[in-house]
């Protein structure tokens, strides 16, 4: 029960983040939690979204989130 609270107290500061950002930045961060959500991850999409990210180097979440999405592939 621990574990699902923690999930979810982290699915809520996702959220607060990506509401937080400009409208590009939250969308890649939207676009990393569709593909974690999904449990689907298309290698292509997953590049051309780590293409993206490359252009925000201040937003570490966002490359770990990505570098979590590589390593369910």
């Amino acid at each position: 029960q621990a574990a699902r609270a923690e999930g979810e107290a982290e699915a809520q500061a996702r959220s607060r983040k990506a509401a937080a950002l400009s409208d590009p930045l939250a969308s890649l961060y939207a676009e990393a939690s569709a593909m974690r959500d999904a449990g689907t991850i298309a290698p292509d999409r997953l590049r051309a979204l780590k293409a993206s990210a490359a252009s925000h180097p201040d937003e570490w979440l966002l490359r770990l989130e990505i570098e979590e999405l590589e390593a369910m592939t």
